[in-house]
């Protein structure tokens, strides 16, 4: 849990994202707009790290790993800088 841990303090709520890869369990497309409003339940984010979204008229979880960051807030693209990193070298939660 050290990264959800690391991830709450480094990232400022709410911020911009975009959705930077599909996958086939969350409802984002390619390039679309949204607006993370917080981390998921701890309990939620056993096997990867999740944030909740503004989507249509509610929130959804997604992963952080699906999302580029598009806020200028240094804390905030460090923290998602990181994780992005972190996933990209093949690295298990």
């Amino acid at each position: 849990m050290g990264w959800y841990y690391y991830l709450e303090r480094a990232l400022s709520f709410p911020f911009k994202a975009r959705c930077s890869s599909v996958r086939k369990t969350s409802p984002l497309t390619l390039g679309a707009a949204v607006h993370v409003v917080s981390l998921a339940d701890e309990g939620d984010c056993m096997k990867e790290v999740l944030v909740n979204i503004e989507y249509g008229h509610g929130i959804v979880s997604v992963p952080l790993a699906q999302l580029s960051c598009v806020t200028r807030r240094g804390s905030t693209l460090r923290g998602v800088a990181d994780r992005h990193y972190w996933v990209a070298r093949g690295y298990e939660y």
